[in-house]
């Protein structure tokens, strides 16, 4: 998804041997949501495991088993939706889908609600540094969506775009890329 160390990243660039801005690959986009699903997963099963010893009825049991269900398959929802919303909005410049995602980080917060319902349910340190590790590869995807939606805003001519997209500062590199590249590197 990106660069960890806050530098949003510097990659060379095999062509010129120059460094440019990075820019998010929709593999490694991919990969980071596959890796988010893995450790979300994992944290489930976790915190499911715990919560068959914990409750003592049935019952609890399977209304604690149900809450994790849902609160991971939520959480799984609302990352590929945000996960499409950029890819639509990259390959379209469509203002609906950068608007889909804003709405989904500013007002709908399926994600947070998601991790909030998985804390709660949480029954030991190892299933909640599970969720917060898993939590910290969804952030920095979302940061690498955001950077990816600010290249294509820009690489279409967009004039007026909302928070966050419109903080993401552009390299020098990225800056002077014509508008089919900008497309491109957010694509990739």
């Amino acid at each position: 998804m990106f660069g960890r160390s806050g530098d949003i990243g510097q990659k060379e660039s095999k062509q010129s041997g120059k460094i440019r801005g990075f820019a998010p690959s929709m593999r490694a986009i991919v990969t980071v949501a596959v890796i988010l699903s893995f450790l979300l997963a994992i944290v489930v099963l976790y915190t499911m495991q715990e919560a068959l010893k914990t409750y003592g009825k049935s019952g609890e049991k399977s209304a604690a088993y149900d809450q994790c269900q849902r609160a991971t398959q939520d959480l799984m929802d609302a990352s590929d939706y945000l996960t499409e919303q950029v890819r639509q909005y990259v390959n379209s410049g469509d203002r609906q889908f950068m608007d889909g995602y804003l709405a989904e980080l500013q007002t709908y917060h399926r994600r947070e609600n998601a991790v909030e319902e998985l804390r709660k349910a949480a029954s030991s340190e190892e299933a909640t540094a599970a969720l917060e590790e898993a939590v910290r590869y969804s952030d920095d995807l979302s940061r690498v969506e955001i950077r990816a939606m600010r290249l294509a805003a820009d690489s279409y001519g967009t004039s007026s775009i909302p928070e966050p997209f419109a903080q993401v500062e552009l390299s020098p590199q990225e800056s002077s890329l014509s508008p089919e590249q900008k497309r491109t590197l957010a694509h990739d």
